[in-house]
């Protein structure tokens, strides 16, 4: 990593290759047409050491230097073609959803980023979703919760399954208002019949879904991204160098 010393904050890192580049050019490519945009990293970074007052070194007598440096480290994650995750959510007799994932949360907070995805997809409140924890014998599959790849590919397949029960929610609404459901909208709490403005609740539907029908309420989606959303860390190092002895110090 040694060229990212040459980083100045006025050019653009690209693969090892070091050239002047637009003031909001900092970036590392990666796979074919790619890149990281470290910028921000960088500038905190630099702020944080005092970059400009230490760069690139400083003679500190008795044969010695002391300079800074910096690296970017990341982490795969998400990784493109390989990770993969299953969501399954189903609309519960009182109206509310019933999401079972496959990720667990290990103080991530990834339940409640899972309920919040699925809120704002089905257009209604974080409380009516409950988020059933993994269980190996019965829960969807999911690669495993770790970094962005947590919200990444879970929740887009969170998402995805979400798009689908909609769907499926304003279709049995639409049956049971005697309607095609090209003229039905759902909004979230009720499924209405645009040209004649009779509506039906999510509840009504989820509670006589539960007798004489024969499409459940459920919806199951998967998930694999063909890009992968690494995080990445930028650090920078203070180092004295005895030019004499290649002794160092840090």
């Amino acid at each position: 990593m040694n060229w990212l010393r040459r980083w100045n904050g006025s050019g653009c890192v690209q693969g090892e290759e070091y050239s002047e580049g637009r003031a909001d050019d900092a970036c590392i490519l990666w796979g074919e047409s790619r890149q990281l945009c470290a910028r921000p990293l960088l500038e905190r970074a630099k702020e944080m050491i005092g970059w400009d007052a230490k760069y690139p070194c400083r003679d500190m007598g008795n044969g010695k230097v002391r300079g800074v440096g910096a690296a970017l480290a990341m982490q795969g994650s998400g990784i493109s073609g390989v990770d993969t995750a299953s969501v399954g959510i189903k609309v519960n007799d009182d109206g509310f959803y019933s999401l079972m994932v496959g990720a667990a949360d290990m103080g991530t907070g990834c339940d409640t980023i899972f309920a919040q995805m699925a809120a704002e997809c089905l257009d209604c409140g974080m409380e009516e979703i409950i988020v059933h924890g993994v269980y190996t014998d019965a829960s969807p599959y999911d690669t495993g919760s770790y970094a962005s790849s947590t919200t990444y590919v879970t929740g887009m397949a969170v998402v995805r399954t979400c798009e689908k029960l909609r769907d499926m929610i304003r279709e049995k609404g639409a049956q049971y208002l005697g309607c095609s459901s090209d003229d039905t909208e759902f909004d979230g709490e009720d499924v209405i019949d645009l040209k004649t403005g009779r509506t039906i609740s999510r509840a009504e539907i989820g509670n006589r879904a539960m007798c004489s029908n024969q499409d459940a309420l459920y919806a199951s989606e998967a998930f694999s991204s063909p890009v992968s959303p690494p995080p990445f860390m930028a650090g920078m190092a203070e180092v004295e160098e005895d030019k004499e002895t290649g002794q160092v110090e840090r």
